[in-house]
């Protein structure tokens, strides 16, 4: 008898396609212009957005391998993208910054949530099933 089931939130319960990332592009590339000008760094939105492009195809490459990266290592490798030493020129807080102007978008046009799964999440537990979302 089946005792537990984990489910991936992203993609299973939460609707979210890669075509999604061209809705949160333009706030995310905004804030991180802002951000790094403020920090004394200035980028074009040309070169920024080819360090965006740049930085996907590296991220592709992984997920290709079935491997994830935590969203501060995407954040990692735009800015190495923009220039390789600009990592370690920031501090720890412009960095966070940077983070939060990347993952805030996706926050403000939330994915869909898969139609069936409300009702198979309460039909698990109903049946005493212990669940896991990863």
């Amino acid at each position: 008898m089946i005792q537990a089931v984990t489910l991936d939130c992203w993609g299973t319960l939460f609707l979210d396609s890669p075509a999604s990332d061209d809705r949160y592009k333009p706030q995310r590339l905004a804030g991180i212009q802002r951000i790094l000008r403020a920090s004394g760094v200035a980028v074009s939105r040309h070169d920024l957005d080819e360090a965006y492009r740049e930085s996907g195809h590296r991220l592709a490459q992984i997920w290709q391998t079935c491997r994830d990266v935590p969203v501060h290592q995407h954040m990692i490798a735009l800015l190495e993208a923009l220039d390789p030493a600009l990592p370690r020129r920031l501090g720890s807080d412009v960095l966070a910054a940077l983070i939060d102007a990347y993952v805030s978008p996706a926050l403000q046009v939330p994915p869909a949530v898969d139609d069936g799964a409300g009702a198979a999440l309460e039909e698990l537990a109903a049946r005493g099933v212990a669940l896991g979302v990863v």
